[in-house]
């Protein structure tokens, strides 16, 4: 999948980031397990709304790799022209390597 983004974009590998949006996430894991698409999206979409679930609620998710913490960053009141903005629910999403391994002494 990552070849076709490099493929359409060829300046891809010159940039920071490449992004691939949710249907192409579907699509990847459809060819890679022999899976219909359409079971594939239905699953993606029950995950996500469970993970937006979830943070709402203030919960934490940890999966192999990754982890999701809820945050509520604060409301902000307008300033100097400035418009304000409400309080809003985040997830903080840290990476972990998996092929690292933890040593201890």
């Amino acid at each position: 999948m990552l070849e076709s983004c490099i493929a359409t974009n060829p300046f891809s590998l010159f940039l920071d980031e490449v992004t691939m949006n949710l249907k192409e996430i579907n699509q990847a894991i459809s060819e890679a397990e022999n899976i219909h698409a359409g079971k594939v999206r239905k699953v993606t979409k029950a995950l996500l709304e469970r993970f937006e679930q979830a943070i709402d609620n203030g919960e934490k998710l940890k999966l192999p790799g990754l982890t999701f913490t809820p945050r509520i960053l604060p409301a902000k009141e307008p300033e100097d022209g400035k418009a304000g903005r409400p309080e809003r629910k985040v997830a903080v999403m840290r990476r972990k390597d998996s092929n690292k391994k933890v040593e201890t002494t």
